[in-house]
């Protein structure tokens, strides 16, 4: 997914050299990016991301304007409002790109059909034809961004150690009652003081523009979600939030937070932290944390190296 990006970062700034009446050849542009990632994907996705994209476009400079997810739509806004917002905005499909339309009227991004018309990736994948969720960024018939990433966790990262000292198989992982009856066996008070060192699940617990997608997975699994499979029309009408199949999951969720997480607010940060260093033993895995892992696991490595029996994590897809 980082090549689309990265052709992204390309076309929005081509585009704007075209508006901007920009003809010659070296001429300095410095396009600013709203979004929200935290330190770790900086370092990781969005920093050799940029990097790569600069090498080839020497004379454009992105500058990463980085917020905190909690502050993000309070900053657009006010930015949107003022007509100072950057050039590239991070939104989410959906919500987050019929919000900003609906607080800028008609919209501010340069279609992008012409541009990605016949462009064929290196491993033949066509941009027009085979992206995935391709349709939930367009607008009145045009194409005004490309997906960058899949938000939802809809893996289990585990600590592999834990389990095979627990004697615990993998795919027990694989079902809500497997995982809770792992979870429990896997919350342990290891130094005999009483107080749980290792818990056996992490979620988020603290109220954020990310923790959604750390919850989104579990409604789908039971069935239920925001509207029937996710498909519009997207009416009032069409509504299944307050269903039988999320009743179910909640409560699920609430019976594995009260018996194997730890306490207090956390955020998917904090929770990737926990499971870095080992004080949990899973917990839910979306393919841009990856990296944060390792990169987490290796700093841990190198200032307390008898810690590093996180390694190596197993990866298994929830509920397959």
């Amino acid at each position: 997914m980082k090549k689309l990006l990265a052709i992204c970062l390309m076309i929005l700034s081509v585009s704007f050299v075209f508006a901007g009446g920009a003809s010659e050849k070296d001429d300095q542009i410095t396009l600013v990016w709203y979004q929200w990632f935290d330190a770790e994907t900086h370092e990781n996705e969005l920093t050799p991301i940029i990097e790569a994209f600069e090498e080839t476009h020497p004379n454009v400079h992105i500058e990463l304007a980085a917020f905190s997810s909690e502050a993000y739509w309070d900053r657009l806004s006010l930015d949107i409002a003022s007509g100072v917002e950057g050039d590239i905005i991070t939104l989410d499909t959906g919500a987050g790109l019929e919000g900003y339309y609906a607080q800028r009227e008609g919209g501010a991004f340069i279609p992008l059909d012409d541009y990605i018309k016949g462009y064929v990736l290196e491993d033949g994948t066509s941009l027009e034809e085979d992206i995935y969720l391709i349709d939930s960024v367009k607008k009145n018939g045009h194409i005004v961004a490309l997906p960058y990433i899949m938000f939802t966790a809809p893996m289990t990262a585990y600590n592999k150690a834990y389990l095979e000292e627990a004697g615990i198989d993998p795919s027990e992982l694989s079902t809500w009652e497997g995982y809770l009856a792992a979870a429990k066996a896997l919350t342990k008070d290891t130094n005999g003081d009483g107080t749980v060192d290792v818990y056996g699940w992490g979620h988020p617990t603290y109220v954020e523009t990310l923790s959604r997608w750390w919850h989104m997975h579990w409604l789908w699994t039971a069935g239920g979600g925001i509207f029937p499979n996710e498909e519009g029309p997207y009416t009032a009408d069409r509504l299944i939030f307050n269903s039988e199949e999320n009743v179910r999951a909640v409560k699920f969720l609430k019976e594995m937070l009260d018996a194997t997480a730890p306490t207090g607010l956390r955020t998917v940060s904090d929770i990737h932290a926990m499971f870095a260093n080992g004080s949990i033993a899973t917990c839910q895995a979306a393919i841009w944390t990856l990296a944060n892992f390792q990169a987490m696991m290796d700093l841990i490595m190198q200032t307390r190296s008898a810690l590093y029996h996180s390694l190596p994590m197993g990866i298994t897809n929830l509920f397959s």
